[in-house]
């Protein structure tokens, strides 16, 4: 069975991240800040919170944007997935760390679960180096 996060679109889950992100640093996300952050027009933000509020991921308390408790699972789950990547990127392939984030950011959204098992797998491994 497909988890939640595999259920929505990239796009979707970039929103997701957004507003995780800035509800981690303020507390709560505005329109204005995902339209800079993601560089998408005010309008087109508010179709997709339309959307994420419809599918039960997000609530809206004035202009406030806050993720629900589904929100934050699939958030939690992108960062996870981030971190995973990241430490394999680094740590195994010897990526610089500014790198390894980038490209971690991109293949988060794509990674199957067992390819992320495997990757824990190699990450918890000795590399041989101490």
């Amino acid at each position: 069975m497909k988890s939640r996060i595999d259920r929505i679109t990239l796009k979707q889950q970039m929103y997701i991240e957004i507003i995780g992100e800035l509800e981690s640093k303020h507390g709560h996300a505005h329109v204005s800040e995902i339209a800079r952050l993601l560089d998408v027009s005010k309008p087109s933000v508010v179709q997709m919170l339309e959307r994420l509020k419809e599918a039960s991921l997000i609530k809206r308390v004035h202009k406030d944007i806050l993720l629900t408790a589904a929100g934050r699972r699939i958030a939690g789950e992108l960062d996870d997935r981030q971190t995973v990547l990241h430490e394999f990127m680094v740590a195994v392939l010897g990526m610089d760390a500014r790198q390894a984030s980038e490209e971690a950011c991109q293949l988060e959204h794509i990674v199957s679960p067992a390819f992320l098992a495997g990757l824990r797998h190699l990450n918890a491994r000795p590399t041989g180096n101490g």
